[in-house]
């Protein structure tokens, strides 16, 4: 059965990536226009907070989702993002369609937002062609740009500072919690339509079992104390090291900034998606840099951080108004990744 065309643009923000897959908006239609706000009573404390740069991103990439679908349709639309303010439950922007009758059924035959997914599987070490590169190299948007990383050794460097970023990551413990609080095993999956579905994963033996072990942040505390923090690092930073390229997201961080990083990650993920290169988030260089940034690195861990922060200086040059807000592994996938599923439109929607 045909949907219609407000029904697709809600499907549209539905596709959106979102950290561990925890869908944190709430869309609301009236008439023509619909708003994007935090759905503070659905995910408090199971995510990042409304006005975090991790949640600014995914914004940022429902913009460009909205903005790719309303050009496919030959819609026109006017997103408006000036009445953001940071507060607990604010609202990101609202977009209006100027288009009379969204109500009325449609079909369309393909979309390349709908294609794009998150590949987190083994990549082969098939360089990426050039022709494909070629396109992405000086895309930008607004105040976000991108660099392409193909040189081995700068490849190791960010494994490497993937690992750092990780050993701190996994003794932190609001990060664990919200690990804990979004892994879905088994059919939890298809029941709950959010969180980060196991199955998703490239786990060795064992590995479901082990997530579902150090939810306990006591029980994490103690493995971290025979090394498990270092383990896990190696494990989560071994695909950047053999990633055949990675893609660096920068921009200012401020909201505006982020936000166009998000639109532009978007805008790469779908494009690289529809040649069949995979693609799969790293934020957790980012995180612990905007973690530093704000004084909440785990005490004892400053200095780690910090070394994160100068070598990530090191490595990009960066003036002091561009930052780190994204790291994308890409290449050819050997396997189909499962999907993750995503929430029913009445648990994130009103007035459709």
């Amino acid at each position: 059965m045909p949907l219609s065309i407000k029904h697709l643009l809600t499907q549209t923000i539905q596709q959106t990536p979102s950290a561990d897959n925890s869908q944190p908006w709430h869309i609301s239609w009236a008439d023509n226009t619909l708003s994007l706000s935090y759905d503070t009573a659905r995910v408090a404390d199971k995510t990042f907070p409304p006005n975090s740069p991790a949640i600014l991103l995914s914004i940022g990439a429902a913009i460009e989702n909205l903005y790719q679908v309303a050009c496919q349709l030959n819609i026109d639309i006017d997103i408006d993002t000036s009445l953001y303010t940071e507060c607990e439950n604010p609202t990101y922007f609202k977009a209006h369609f100027k288009q009379s009758d969204l109500d009325k059924p449609i079909t369309v035959d393909s979309i390349p937002v709908f294609e794009r997914h998150t590949n987190r599987l083994a990549y082969t070490s098939t360089p990426i062609a050039e022709d494909i590169l070629a396109v992405l190299k000086n895309l930008t948007l607004g105040t976000a740009s991108l660099r392409i990383i193909s040189d081995k050794k700068e490849i190791k460097i960010l494994g490497k500072l993937v690992q750092k970023a990780s050993e701190i990551r996994f003794k932190t413990q609001e990060i664990n919690e919200w690990l804990a609080k979004s892994l879905r095993f088994g059919n939890d999956a298809e029941k709950t339509k959010d969180g980060l579905d196991v199955a998703t994963l490239d786990l060795p033996p064992g590995g479901s079992l082990f997530l579902r072990l150090i939810g306990n942040w006591k029980r994490m505390q103690f493995l971290n104390l025979l090394g498990t923090y270092l383990t896990m690092s190696l494990i989560d930073s071994a695909p950047v090291k053999k990633a055949p390229a990675l893609i660096a997201i920068t921009a200012p961080s401020n909201a505006q900034g982020i936000m166009e990083a998000g639109q532009l990650m978007e805008k790469v993920w779908i494009d690289l998606n529809s040649k069949g290169i995979a693609a799969h988030p790293y934020y957790v260089i980012c995180d612990q840099l905007h973690r530093r940034k704000s004084d909440a690195i785990p005490k004892g861990l400053e200095k780690k951080a910090d070394m994160i922060y100068a070598e990530t200086q090191q490595l990009f040059q960066f003036n002091k108004d561009k930052e780190l807000q994204m790291l994308l592994r890409i290449g050819t996938p050997k396997k189909i990744a499962k999907r993750s599923q995503r929430l029913d439109f009445d648990k994130f929607c009103s007035g459709l």
